[in-house]
């Protein structure tokens, strides 16, 4: 008889960094995102859905693992050398929580990112981060194992020096300009891996 490899669920799965790592370590991954990405890592099953409007019972005892990524835009300390608009971290909470009553109505294992700037917003309802890789902060189960290496966030900055090039503010934790939100907000494959190691059944 055939064994039949875990599944878990990526919400707002962009463009499946989580899923690249999990796939890695056996897993079958369902991502759901409202946009449909340009690209997916092989193997994923994609549903082009509104998280908003999903619930988590349906799939309580079928999965084994949730992960999410929420948008961090309105949250993201970028918006200290950004003048084009204002940031929404109050709009920005609705999609959170919504990526927490689904991971509590699966009731397996689950595993929420987002950034440094989110914290003041997720801590009076969900706590303080349980873990924290760079400038990457985890809610939810903990990550036993951390993987080693120097993690940084991709940005995008409209500011230019004299020369015209893309100002680098001094105090970020930045390696790359990236223009594509979806593509800076990408999981780093180490990260997903060893929590695809850990929580794999």
């Amino acid at each position: 008889m055939t064994e039949v490899s875990p599944l878990a669920i990526d919400l707002c799965c962009g463009r499946g960094g989580w899923c690249a790592g999990l796939l890695m370590e056996g897993w079958r991954v369902i991502g759901f995102d409202i946009v449909r990405p340009r690209t997916l890592p092989h193997g994923t099953l994609f549903v082009q859905q509104d998280v908003t409007t999903l619930s988590g019972a349906p799939w309580r005892g079928r999965v084994s693992l949730v992960v999410a990524s929420p948008p961090c835009t309105e949250f993201s300390q970028m918006w200290r050398f950004a003048r084009h608009r204002t940031p929404d971290p109050t709009a920005g909470m609705v999609l959170v929580r919504h990526c927490f009553r689904i991971a509590r109505e699966v009731g397996a294992p689950y595993i929420i990112e987002n950034v440094a700037g989110a914290r003041p917003w997720f801590m009076p309802e969900f706590g303080p981060p349980t873990w924290q890789i760079g400038p990457y902060y985890f809610w939810g189960d903990q990550l036993v194992l951390q993987p080693m290496g120097d993690f940084r966030k991709r940005i995008w900055s409209y500011a230019r020096d004299k020369t015209g090039a893309r100002r680098r503010p001094r105090d970020t934790h930045a390696a790359t300009f990236v223009r594509d939100p979806a593509e800076r907000a990408r999981i780093p494959f180490a990260i997903a891996r060893a929590v695809g190691a850990q929580f794999h059944p």
